[in-house]
């Protein structure tokens, strides 16, 4: 079964309900996903990984691997560019880099690579 764009607000929202106050708090996110994900996901990673909250991180990243896995192209595209790239780009990338590459799936971290190279 594909993850399709047109419910990857959605699935974000049903699998880390948080995200539905960030979501309904900025008329921005309707209807674009690459907003969310970027400076609505992104943030929240980020603080679980400055909590070192493995339990949330597990999930973060298992969710992430099932989007590129299962994703339509579109999917992939969003995660790569508003998720993986958003991350590299962080300015504490570097601190957490070898924490965020051990809870990768195989497909997150092709996609990780594909970005650093």
């Amino acid at each position: 079964m594909k993850l399709e764009y047109s419910n990857a607000i959605n699935i974000l929202i049903i699998t880390f309900p948080e995200m539905k106050i960030v979501y309904e708090s900025d008329e921005e996110y309707t209807d674009l996903p690459y907003a969310l994900y970027e400076s609505g996901f992104v943030p929240l990673v980020m603080t679980q990984l400055r909590l070192n909250n493995l339990h949330e991180l597990n999930k973060i990243f298992d969710f992430i691997e099932t989007l590129l896995l299962h994703g339509d192209e579109m999917v992939v595209n969003l995660v790569a560019v508003a998720v993986v790239e958003s991350l590299v780009f962080e300015d504490e990338y570097d601190k957490f880099k070898d924490i965020i590459l051990n809870m990768c799936g195989e497909r997150t971290r092709k996609s990780f690579n594909e970005c650093i190279e």
